[in-house]
């Protein structure tokens, strides 16, 4: 299986500001993981979910935060990491 490519969109900037380093970090790792396997946990829904707000978008949970993006030919789109508290306004956002 190819590796895909993680490609950050704008705002991706602005939600890590003022991020601890700690969670950064988490984020980081949990988005390099992905990069072998963009579907990893998929069937049990635990960690990745995919969305029905667009075509080919998904969450992956990471602790307290959750990393909305997209799949296209071998690059994966990150388009937001937001709180968990804020997720369901984002979305509405994003559809």
């Amino acid at each position: 299986m190819k590796k895909f490519k993680i490609v950050y969109a704008k705002p991706i900037e602005k939600d890590l500001k003022g991020l601890e380093v700690k969670v950064i970090d988490r984020l980081r790792k949990a988005l390099q993981r992905l990069v072998n396997n963009p579907f990893p946990g998929i069937a049990t829904g635990k960690t990745i979910r995919k969305l029905e707000i667009k075509e080919s978008t998904y969450r992956l949970r990471v602790g307290e935060y959750r990393v909305i993006y997209r799949i296209e030919t071998q690059k994966i789109i990150v388009l937001r990491i937001i709180h968990r508290k804020e997720l369901e306004r984002e979305l509405k956002k994003l559809s």
